[in-house]
């Protein structure tokens, strides 16, 4: 830490400031590491893939990024040039099982936090598994980045230093700028009257917190911040998926609407909550050069949905398109401020929504030209929000992936397995007829609807066929006159009082109808 800003240093955005406190809260996390493992396949020039990648760290000023901070404990962040950046480049092709080897290494390497305030904030390393059988590990800690800005660096920025080095034309250098100042034009943005009305717009859309959709198992682990992640996977075959996209269409709507529906449908029908609220990134980059930015632009932002018995799907799904334009004129409040104004730090995002749902179409193939390659998503192992679900389109004809990360201090592993299959139900349904409401839509799989049907159901048992149903209550009463025999406007009644009912109604029967 120093006690001295240089003049070259800059604020955080707010974005940054939410990471960096909870960087404080627990040190050496690996939460906010992000990136993923390319298996690259093929023939690749290493020594080019190296230099591609220098350019690349070089010409953006996020890859210096270090974080400092007062003795008064105000945090900024500083800029490093980082002109000569050199890839490792380890050759496990010696090992017994190299794969494995690669693999683990990945893994363990992955896992390790970052020092915030160090700089650099990025860990490239290329492994050597076979004569023309590579892995490239990209790991970069939140701060520095977004899925957004790793596209950019992965399809764009590297894959395109290294084919021009090969020799082929470079295609035209997209406009760009640094992100140095992007953090400057945040910082303009508090004070400005458009801040002004975007934080009246989302007070007013939170005059009341929405209910909680599960309370915690535990509560003691439930107080603390940052808990160990369970993850679950779902993949779509692309066909299905290509029904999802044509109902999409007929609905005038995105798949990223359809899937918002379906998860408000399931934890409607399972909770019976009338008024939802799931977190979604928003991108927040408004200009040209922005998109071609490598930096931590996107945010979070709560959609609250509102849903009844008589909503239709198609009525839902037209809700939720309307309330995200609304919401999308507003997106760059972060939530950060919105927790605080509406005084839930404690419980944070927590508070606003337990849910969030991120849609992730950017294609992060490196598209090297020779060469194939699979992409593998990495994440840390902790985690604060109690259910998220990623669901990543990386291609046009491969299969689509659905990641649940849940905390199991609110979900048990089973039951998450439940809700998927439950999903895939809604998803079948739907495709069938969206235009049904949402209290009809079926939820079920069909071994929970045979025991739902025909298991619960199954009341049939012994008794004696020599005896009629006076004698057998009569028989129950003396062995049990105490016990709850039924409940009668909502009082029970043992079977004494059950016996004593039974004789006032004979007898006004008999004084009435002479029965």
């Amino acid at each position: 830490m120093t006690s001295m800003i240089q003049s070259s240093t800059l604020p955080l955005t707010q974005n940054q400031t939410a990471i960096w406190l909870d960087e404080l809260l627990f040190e050496k996390s690996p939460m906010y590491n992000i990136g993923a493992y390319h298996e690259i396949k093929g023939h690749l020039e290493v020594e080019l893939f190296a230099e591609a990648l220098r350019k690349v760290v070089a010409e953006h000023d996020v890859f210096g990024l270090s974080i400092e901070q007062t003795e008064s404990g105000q945090a900024f962040q500083r800029f490093t040039p980082q002109a000569d950046y050199q890839m490792p480049v380890l050759d496990f092709s010696d090992q017994e099982n190299p794969v494995e080897a690669c693999k683990q290494w990945l893994d363990a390497h992955f896992q390790e936090a970052f020092d915030i305030t160090q700089a650099p904030l990025y860990r490239f390393a290329l492994l050597k598994a076979g004569e023309g059988h590579y892995f490239w590990l990209m790991k970069m800690h939140h701060l520095t980045i977004d899925g957004w800005g790793y596209s950019l660096l992965t399809n764009q920025l590297l894959a395109n230093n290294y084919k021009a080095l090969a020799g082929a034309p470079l295609p035209e250098h997209p406009k760009t700028a640094p992100f140095s100042e992007y953090v400057q034009d945040d910082l303009a943005y508090y004070g400005s009257a458009q801040f002004e009305t975007d934080k009246a717009y989302w007070l007013s859309k939170f005059e009341s917190l929405p209910p909680l959709v599960r309370e915690a198992k535990d509560a003691q682990s439930a107080r603390e911040q940052l808990l160990p992640v369970s993850k679950l996977k779902w993949s779509i075959a692309r066909a299905d998926y290509q029904r999802l996209e044509s109902l999409a269409k007929a609905e005038n709507v995105s798949v990223f609407h359809l899937w918002l529906g379906i998860l408000a449908t399931y934890f409607y029908r399972s909770t019976g909550q009338e008024r939802l609220c799931i977190g979604i990134p928003v991108h927040n980059r408004s200009s040209k050069a922005q998109k071609n930015t490598i930096g931590l632009f996107t945010g979070l932002s709560p959609l609250l949905i509102d849903l009844n018995d008589q909503m239709t799907f198609s009525e839902l799904l037209a809700q939720i398109r309307h309330t995200l334009r609304q919401d999308y004129r507003h997106q760059r409040f972060p939530i950060q401020e919105l927790v605080r104004s509406l005084n839930q730090l404690t419980l944070g995002e927590r508070s606003l929504f337990q849910l969030s749902f991120s849609y992730l179409m950017q294609d992060l193939r490196l598209s090297l030209g020779d060469t194939t390659e699979q992409v593998n998503i990495m994440t840390g192992d902790m985690n604060k929000r109690p259910f998220d679900v990623w669901l990543r389109d990386f291609s046009s004809t491969g299969d689509v992936e659905l990641d649940f990360y849940f905390l199991q201090a609110y979900f048990e592993e089973t039951e998450v397995v439940r809700i998927i299959e439950r999903l895939k139900a809604i998803m079948q349904d739907i495709l069938i007829a969206a235009d049904q409401p949402v209290s009809r839509i079926n939820i079920l799989q069909d071994d929970e609807r045979a025991l739902l049907i025909h298991g619960f159901n199954d009341t049939a048992t012994e008794y004696p066929k020599d005896k009629t149903i006076v004698q057998l209550f009569e028989e129950q009463a003396e062995k049990t006159p105490d016990q709850t025999a039924v409940v009668f406007e909502e009082r029970a009644l043992s079977y004494r009082e059950l016996n004593e009912k039974a004789n006032q109604l004979a007898h006004y029967l008999r004084d009435t109808y002479n029965i």
